[in-house]
């Protein structure tokens, strides 16, 4: 990630036509080439990030995505007036990019709404020093002992995040409760939950709910779903089988 600024500074030097940077992945790789491209006057259209940190205004960022704190907010939305849950917990992990500045955000919000979140679920993520197993068990038996009923997961998409879902399904004090989680966790968040399946856990429709970016991949109401459905059954039919199972579900499989 580090010599992510220096391989685009090289690409930029060598090609001096270079005028848009697209589809970039990564807060942090975001914030090592964002002032190369400043120096260069380079446009990075479309990263693809996770985290307020790096949601700053900038004349050479085009984001195309919703701003974490509005997925952030439309979950404490739905969970205080949907949902009706009276203990709201939050996770997030320290050291990383993402997850600090959310928890300031919605402990304010849940303040001025008259609300206190009941349970913090916060250790050192593992891509810095990383949480002992004894911190991360400490920290999970008081978060767990607050029985919440539902949880805003804003973990960075790794194994401490994981761990904490697979916790949170399989413990009895915390199994019935709903994860509400944003784009950015929702992969990892929808894998944990369908391993968890697999090794005996009831299934139950709408405990685990994501904000999204983008409507649904079979919602035809939108124009360019419609198309997106055209393009990519065209796809499909030139380079998959008919007996696969990605071309079988379409458009109904969203994840």
């Amino acid at each position: 990630m580090a010599g992510s600024g220096k391989a685009i500074e090289n690409a930029l030097k060598n090609d001096s036509s270079i005028f848009i940077l697209a589809n970039v992945i990564g807060d942090a790789i975001l914030e090592y080439y964002l002032p190369v491209i400043h120096d260069h006057k380079v446009i990075s259209f479309a990263p693809f990030t996770g985290s307020t940190v790096v949601r700053r205004w900038s004349p050479y960022l085009y984001f195309v995505r919703a701003h974490p704190l509005a997925e952030l907010f439309a979950l404490i939305r739905y969970a205080l007036s949907h949902l009706r849950v009276r203990r709201l917990g939050f996770m997030y992990l320290q050291g990383v990019f993402f997850g600090d500045e959310e928890y300031k955000e919605a402990e304010y919000v849940m303040v001025r709404s008259g609300y206190n979140l009941s349970g913090v679920f916060s250790v050192e993520s593992s891509l810095t020093r990383g949480a002992k197993k004894a911190a991360f068990d400490a920290a999970w038996e008081a978060f767990a002992d607050t029985l919440p009923q539902a949880v805003i997961v804003f973990g960075s998409p790794i194994k401490d995040t994981a761990e904490f879902i697979k916790r949170m399904l399989t413990d009895k004090r915390t199994a019935g409760a709903y994860l509400l989680v944003p784009s950015a966790v929702q992969e990892i968040t929808v894998e944990t939950w369908r391993s968890a399946v697999k090794d005996g856990l009831k299934f139950v429709p709408g405990q685990v709910i994501a904000t999204g970016t983008n409507p649904l991949a079979d919602d035809t109401r939108y124009e360019v779903i419609q198309r997106f459905q055209g393009v990519m059954r065209g796809y499909m039919e030139a380079f998959l089988p008919e007996s696969s199972s990605i071309r079988k579900n379409f458009p109904e499989d969203d994840i």
